[in-house]
């Protein structure tokens, strides 16, 4: 394959990652924005990935990936009525008299609600389509994709102080998105917060490997400053997990006379962080402390109800007011559990949670085989922190964060990459690529 086409496969993806970080924050059911998002994803990573050349590629990833397209398509089969009637739990039987995923009269779907499985059938396809793309690029050319990441996440950090301090009534950009703006470009500053603390471990690496260590704690006080600012309490306490565990590592492998500046970062990071998560957990109420473990119960109810395929992906926020306490009902929309992996697999069954468990060995066994590679390890930190705010929130519920998701796994699984930048000259090697003679001229003159 050419040089060109090559270069035009990450030229592709990139716009594609941009454009998902920039415009990719909503969370609502039916944007036009994420549609036209994927869309674009399937039409350019599956290009590219019919033109690009046959790269080796990690086959664990990619077959965990199809699986779980498999996954989804299943749900949206046609299937008889009288065998989802056995499949289907007495709660849904007394709650539907007819499915919402059911087509004529006879035929019908694992889904509750076909249409928005659908929608996760495609976001699911995107996903594959990216990793696998971005998995058959050269090293170097996955290597630059951490432009595109720095791109999307500092348009979010210029806009989050303003559409945080007026709301996006007053950032002057209320029509190009067709979701509200509550921080950065996303509608949920907890979801702004992620896309924040990601950032963090590559901003502690390449500031470091620079020696450029005031501008470092520079930008990490900036992103210190914006998580207090968008008073996400999980994301504050993620993100400075995350600093200090890249901190930690960063200041392991630099001498004596470097680490007395990231260490006082690390001190007062960890004081500000303690004292802000404190703050905000002060002023939450009892009842919003109880709320999300009532989600969490009942959504546990409803998974041993529908053990084995689950309700449908996309179909908590329809068929939670099923589980829901009479006493419950209409107090408030639960669109979700905020914990992922509870919605994952009350939406998706066991089969979601072998998934779930398969994606978190091989990461585990992924992390171990790259420990010793310092950027390997800052993906890893940023995955980890992902993954860890899934727990207490959705982030990858938008196109935004799911995209990035799957670019920092293509860039820790990717054959290559690990090895290429362990060959990169860093400031210290340029110094000891000097000949000898070169250097003892300099003194002379």
């Amino acid at each position: 394959m050419s040089h060109a086409t090559r270069k035009a496969s990450e030229l592709g993806i990139s716009i594609i990652l941009v454009a998902a970080i920039v415009i990719g924050g909503g969370t609502g059911p039916g944007l036009i924005s994420d549609s036209l998002l994927l869309m674009a994803a399937i039409l350019v990573c599956g290009t590219a990935l019919f033109l690009l050349d046959e790269h080796e590629v990690d086959g664990r990833i990619i077959a965990l990936a199809l699986a779980a397209c498999v996954a989804v398509a299943i749900q949206v089969l046609p299937l008889p009525e009288l065998v989802l009637h056995k499949l289907r739990p007495a709660a849904v039987r007394n709650a539907m008299d007819v499915s919402a995923g059911q087509i004529g009269n006879t035929f019908g779907t694992l889904s509750l609600v076909t249409i928005r499985t659908l929608d996760y059938l495609v976001f699911t396809i995107a996903a594959t389509l990216l990793l696998w793309s971005s998995l058959r690029l050269p090293a170097h050319r996955v290597y630059h994709l951490v432009k595109p990441l720095f791109i999307g996440i500092a348009i979010n950090a210029i806009l989050a102080p303003l559409v945080l301090a007026t709301g996006d009534r007053g950032t002057g950009i209320t029509g190009i998105f067709d979701h509200p703006l509550r921080g950065g470009t996303f509608s949920n500053v907890n979801h702004l917060a992620t896309l924040l603390f990601t950032a963090i471990p590559f901003i502690i690496y390449f500031g470091f490997r620079a020696r450029r260590t005031v501008i470092t704690m520079l930008g990490l006080a900036y992103i210190m400053v914006l998580l207090l600012a968008a008073g996400s309490m999980a994301g504050l306490f993620i993100g400075t997990a995350v600093a200090l565990a890249a901190l930690v590592l960063a200041v392991r492998s630099m001498s004596e006379a470097h680490t007395r500046l990231p260490l006082l970062m690390i001190a007062v990071w960890a004081a500000i962080s303690i004292a802000g998560v404190w703050y905000r957990f002060d002023a939450l109420t009892a009842d919003s402390k109880l709320s999300r473990s009532e989600y969490a119960r009942v959504s546990f109810n409803a998974i041993k109800e529908n053990p084995v395929f689950g309700t449908g992906y996309g179909t908590f926020e329809t068929t939670y007011p099923i589980y829901e306490p009479a006493d419950s009902i209409g107090l408030a929309i639960v669109n979700h559990v905020h914990n992922d992996v509870i919605e994952l697999v009350y939406e998706g069954g066991m089969i979601a949670a072998a998934l779930i468990i398969v994606y978190l060995a091989l990461l585990g066994l992924r992390l171990f085989q790259q420990r010793h590679v310092p950027f390997m390890r800052a993906i890893g930190i940023a995955i980890i922190g992902i993954l860890a705010h899934s727990l207490v929130d959705y982030p990858m519920r938008t196109v935004a964060m799911l995209f990035v998701f799957v670019t920092l796994n293509a860039m820790l699984f990717h054959r290559g990459l690990a090895e290429y930048v362990e060959t990169l000259v860093t400031p210290d090697r340029k110094k000891d690529q000097v000949p000898e003679h070169h250097r003892r001229g300099r003194k002379r003159r």
